[in-house]
């Protein structure tokens, strides 16, 4: 099985940038890669970019949602569906960006086994960037919201 890049890949998209920031559907794209096809995936929102930080702390979440996905979720099924898309609000030092991870199509979702990846994905955009994040699993698919400060442009 194909494994999502690590935060090497990472590292290399913050080096292109002279780690001044990163595109997030760049980073979305990176971390869905070995798994996206057009009929599985579908990514959307407006440009925004990312400081480094954040960066590395949303890449990892991402990371271990598409790690679950592709082992337990909507992306260890043919007819499995993940749609990542988000949204910024507000203007300037108070925007707020808005990530929303949704599957579809997978297995029936049971309650989840804690663990390490689920305390990462819950615990470390709240500790690292003061953000929220916001995880269930309603049976036809997990779903992530994930909300972080983006500051000035």
């Amino acid at each position: 099985m194909l494994h999502p890049p690590t935060t090497t890949a990472v590292h290399a998209l913050l080096s292109q940038s002279r780690w001044s920031g990163v595109k997030l559907s760049d980073l979305v794209r990176q971390q869905l890669g070995p798994y996206t096809t057009d009929a599985n995936t579908t990514i959307s929102g407006a440009e925004v970019v990312l400081a480094s930080a954040q960066t590395q702390a949303v890449a990892m979440v991402i990371h271990e949602l598409v790690t679950n996905a592709a082992k337990h979720g909507a992306l260890s099924s043919p007819d499995g569906k993940v749609s990542v898309s988000w949204d910024r609000t507000g203007a300037d030092a108070a925007a707020i960006l808005t990530i929303t991870w949704r599957e579809f199509g997978g297995p029936p979702i049971a309650a989840p086994v804690p663990g390490y990846g689920l305390s990462l994905i819950r615990d470390l955009i709240p500790h690292e960037l003061g953000g929220t994040v916001d995880l269930t699993f309603p049976t036809d698919g997990v779903c992530c919201k994930i909300g972080i400060t983006l500051g000035p442009r």
